[in-house]
């Protein structure tokens, strides 16, 4: 009795030594609250869901070496980043390519679009690929400060590695930028509001 009793007490104390590893949940996806990316740690700034009228379209998860609540700060960061997109419903990837294009337009002055009007064309060539991202397909938008912008479908690279920064910085501008299509997932990837549900894995 004595001997089951330590067992368990040791048990017990070896399951307290270790931290629980945490996730998010939102809008029935669950969000790793840390990863690792080009050996390093990074950790879940904010997410957010992406809607157009009725349609929830996607879950957006911004994850950051440090916690940032300002754009310009998450753009001036020089170590990993990722913008991880998760559908939650079906869509074409010319009209989904088309979004990219227009956010670009929006939130990327004329004189910075012209310096990277090259990568430009290689992401709409990358779009024309793909015929559909489908519910549950999952974009992952990387900056790896010696490799540069590296874009993933379902953990496949889709297109060679674009190393100039500004390209990377003006695709955060999608969602980070001063005319951001949805200004809630603004705030929610800078973490100013949250809609996401803490869990144990």
């Amino acid at each position: 009795m004595k001997k089951s009793l330590c067992i368990l007490l040791l048990s017990l104390l070896g399951s307290l030594a270790l931290p629980a590893a945490m996730a998010s949940e939102l809008a029935g996806i669950t969000l790793e609250d840390k990863i690792r990316l080009d050996n390093q740690d990074l950790y879940l700034n904010g997410a957010g869901v992406r809607s157009k009228a009725i349609f929830q379209v996607f879950v957006a998860a911004l994850y950051l070496s440090e916690k940032k609540t300002q754009a310009a700060e998450v753009l001036a960061l020089s170590t990993a980043k990722r913008m991880q997109i998760i559908m939650l419903r079906d869509i074409s990837a010319e009209r989904f390519g088309q979004n990219f294009m227009e956010g670009l337009k929006h939130n990327v002055s004329k004189e910075q679009k012209s310096k990277i009007i090259d990568q430009m064309i290689r992401l709409g060539e990358m779009f024309s690929k793909v015929p559909e991202f489908r519910k549950g397909d999952k974009l992952t938008v990387d900056w790896l400060p010696d490799t540069g912008t590296v874009i993933m479908i379902n953990g496949k690279k889709t297109m060679d590695s674009l190393p100039d920064p500004l390209f990377y910085n003006a695709l955060l501008k999608l969602w980070l930028g001063e005319n951001t299509a949805q200004d809630s997932l603004k705030r929610q990837l800078l973490g100013e509001q949250s809609d996401f549900k803490k869990s144990l894995k």
